[in-house]
């Protein structure tokens, strides 16, 4: 599948697969989940670059995410990325607080359509 970032890179990408989920969680669960985490899945995931957008990337070669990819388009390439990998991937479930100081209940199923309200924001800005 071909993913896009915010900027216009655009690379071939293979689907999320359980074990690199697996690896995610636990790295959540022990508190250790860093920018450079979701990076290496995000790098483990990339098979070809397809456009480079902006950026000075070989075509066969992964980039570096950490130093070398803006985090905005890591994110919108992690969210699209996710958007095609799961057969919901378009649905994003979570759970939040309300932001009233009053309030701050716990909300346990909060959803938000990706591409309804994320994603499709985003490819009207990319180039």
């Amino acid at each position: 599948m071909i993913i896009w970032g915010a900027s216009g890179v655009k690379f071939e990408a293979r689907k999320f697969r359980g074990r690199d989920i697996q690896a995610v969680n636990d790295k959540v669960e022990d508190g250790s989940v860093t920018d450079a985490g979701m990076c290496h899945l995000l790098s483990a995931c990339w098979e070809r670059t397809v456009d480079p957008g902006p950026y000075e990337l070989e075509p066969d070669a992964k980039p570096n995410f950490y130093n070398q990819i803006l985090k905005s388009d890591v994110a919108c390439l992690l969210l699209t990325l996710r958007q095609g990998s799961f057969r919901n991937g378009d649905e994003y479930a979570f759970k939040t607080r309300c932001q009233s100081d009053d309030c701050r209940k716990p909300i346990e199923s909060w959803h938000i359509s990706l591409g309804k309200h994320v994603l499709s924001r985003v490819r009207t800005l990319t180039p």
